[in-house]
């Protein structure tokens, strides 16, 4: 899970572009549509949306920087995108993925892209703890920032894949943080893309160098605090939650990816096909752990497509209700 960088400017260009108004469904036709050249968006750095007290020092501060449609109005409720950097859960930064949310409030959403606590000072829940966290953090300044707190998806990068998945399918008792006992809201967004992202950290088919970055997530011994390392992998694992009401979730692949095998696909798709939940993999012959021009320019087409089609799906099939959504 090796840290990714965009550094292409015709990429990002690219990036969630609206669907044609032939692959739209009609759902889509109240949500804003980019101009040829879309004004360049309100981009706001270094908002606060968690802390955590240390003794001795000041406290710890979890940020996440927010870009907003130009032509945002008030009153306006847009969809939004919660963007999660990988880093192998021990690196990498936010603003990594500034290009990436500036790009997406040009085509009309409301968008994030979050930090959260590294390893090996932080093992697992905590970083999934952080992204629950900043998503309540969103659904509670819904108004403020202009968002739908009920269309909410992530998008994630290797270790941020792995995270995004965990909000798809993460629930209010799974130990995940998906509830805070402040409040009624919870981590879960409507839909995930994990872009070559671990689902099950239990499986033998990583490669030496993953197992190092796993044993920074999880910890290395045989047993801590009385769990083993193989349930600490399954609790770690976005596979273990998938249940009926989960998120659908969309997975890209490569098959010459040496840190997450594209077998991980396989049990994910198993387990969301016994659960009856929606979504897909695609595994990309000869792609590795990062695409190249064009797959990427394509793959974040479809992954912004997927993310406001499966959104507004979902919206459009809940009860009616005068209370904005908890979840």
């Amino acid at each position: 899970m090796l840290h990714l960088l965009f550094v292409a400017s015709a990429l990002a260009a690219a990036l969630f572009e609206p669907p044609t108004p032939a692959k739209a469904p009609a759902a889509l036709a109240s949500l804003p549509t980019a101009p040829a050249v879309a004004p360049a968006p309100k981009f706001t750095p270094n908002i606060t949306y968690t802390s955590y007290p240390r003794e001795g020092a000041p406290p710890l501060e979890l940020m996440l920087n927010l870009a907003q449609p130009a032509d945002l109005k008030p009153g306006e409720a847009r969809p939004c995108i919660v963007a999660i950097h990988g880093g192998g859960w021990a690196a990498g930064r936010r603003e990594d993925l500034n290009f990436l949310i500036s790009e997406a409030a040009k085509q009309g959403f409301v968008a994030a892209t979050v930090s959260y606590r590294f390893t090996p000072g932080f093992r697992f829940p905590a970083q999934i703890e952080d992204c629950a966290a900043a998503v309540r953090f969103l659904k509670q300044n819904a108004e403020k920032y202009g968002l739908d707190p009920d269309r909410i998806g992530a998008i994630g990068f290797s270790a941020g894949a792995h995270l995004a998945m965990l909000l798809a399918v993460g629930g209010e008792n799974d130990g995940l943080g998906m509830k805070a006992a402040d409040s009624p809201l919870t981590g879960r967004v409507r839909a995930s893309v994990a872009f070559f992202g671990p689902t099950d950290l239990s499986s033998r088919d990583f490669a030496p160098t993953t197992t190092q970055i796993l044993n920074g997530l999880i910890g290395a011994d045989d047993a801590i605090d009385g769990v083993s390392k193989v349930d600490r992998a399954k609790k770690a694992s976005p596979v273990t939650y998938v249940t009926k009401d989960d998120s659908p979730i969309l997975m890209f692949f490569g098959t010459k990816d040496p840190l997450v095998p594209h077998t991980q696909a396989y049990g994910m798709l198993d387990a969301m096909t016994r659960a009856g939940v929606n979504g897909r993999a695609e595994i990309i012959a000869n792609e590795g752990h990062g695409f190249k021009m064009p797959e990427m320019t394509r793959t974040l087409k479809d992954a912004s497509e997927f993310l406001l089609e499966s959104m507004t799906e979902r919206k459009a099939t809940a009860p009616a209700t005068k209370v904005p959504a908890k979840k």
